[in-house]
């Protein structure tokens, strides 16, 4: 009797999810109809930083690199001074919420290791502006310069102040 029951249960747990595979198949899901609607005013990206930058071109690795919509908008590979103001205008931006990437190296690869006093933080302040007014500020810190330092920003060009 055992084998039997086992055997209706395997069949209608089988048939119960070839039936709900059917029917998923067959439901008509809607047409993806976005479109996405470009920014008229110009967006800026400024960034701040409070040291300098450093590129090492021995282990490929970027002063600064600043990312939009899987493009690199901005790869420095040379050192950039702290005092030097970095702006770009970001291309093809859409109307409401848009992601850039923004990543920066601390590390002097001459002072590696070295016992040379350093800064007691590192830090970026990533300033996104629409025709000159600031919509967004983002500031990333360490106290190491080991790792670059930065992360995703994400701003809303519908609310402009």
């Amino acid at each position: 009797m055992r084998p039997l029951i086992t055997i209706l249960l395997v069949s209608f747990l089988i048939g119960g999810m070839y039936g709900y595979l059917k029917f998923a198949d067959s439901v008509k899901r809607p047409d993806a109809n976005y479109k996405a609607t470009p920014e008229q005013k110009t967006v800026t990206v400024d960034i701040h930083r409070s040291a300098t930058l450093y590129a090492d071109a021995g282990f490929d690795v970027d002063a600064l690199k600043v990312d939009f919509k899987n493009k690199t908008i901005l790869q420095n590979q040379s050192n950039v001074p702290a005092d030097e103001p970095i702006s770009i205008e970001l291309p093809e931006v859409e109307k409401g919420r848009n992601t850039i990437s923004v990543f920066a190296n601390f590390e002097d690869p001459e002072k590696f290791l070295s016992d040379a006093p350093s800064p007691s933080l590192f830090a970026i302040d990533v300033v996104i502006g629409v025709d000159g007014d600031e919509i967004h500020r983002q500031t990333f810190s360490n106290q190491t310069s080991i790792t670059p330092i930065g992360g995703q920003v994400t701003f809303d060009t519908g609310q402009a102040r």
